[in-house]
């Protein structure tokens, strides 16, 4: 074998090593930041349900309390039943899609306020089920 034919062969065999590396280096990058953009996913659907258990309980709380539901997020906010109206953290925003409706306790007659309250993303989640109506 002539000394160009071997270095031809070593340039192949260099050039194939890191043709090799680079698809593998590229498949764990693609993999770890598929990992970690379903960490990030996870971690704020948890944000959210926690969220929107805490306003729930709030304005449950605020309607027995009062006899008549609250208005706005902001009532719950002024009469301490929230520290504060929380982000959404799938839209990045206090845009919370609020459900009225008529709140009957047994001593008196209904009140119309809010009595849930949901993301307003239109997004789906991991679940597959839209963000609206968790």
């Amino acid at each position: 074998m002539g000394r160009k034919r071997v270095g031809k062969i070593a340039l192949y065999v260099g050039a194939a090593a890191i043709v090799l590396v680079l698809s593998i280096g590229g498949f764990v990058y693609y993999r770890i930041r598929a990992n970690f953009q379903n960490v990030v996913v996870k971690q704020k659907e948890t944000i959210l349900s926690e969220d929107l258990a805490r306003m729930r309980m709030s304005i449950k709380l605020f309607a027995h309390d009062r006899g008549s539901p609250p208005q706005s997020l902001t009532d719950l906010v002024n009469a301490d039943y929230l520290p504060e109206i929380p982000e959404d953290p799938i839209t990045r925003r206090q845009d919370w899609q609020l459900t009225q409706g008529q709140y009957a306790p047994s001593s008196s007659k209904a009140t119309t306020g809010i009595v849930d309250v949901h993301s307003a993303s239109s997004k789906k989640s991991s679940l597959g089920i839209p963000y609206s109506q968790w």
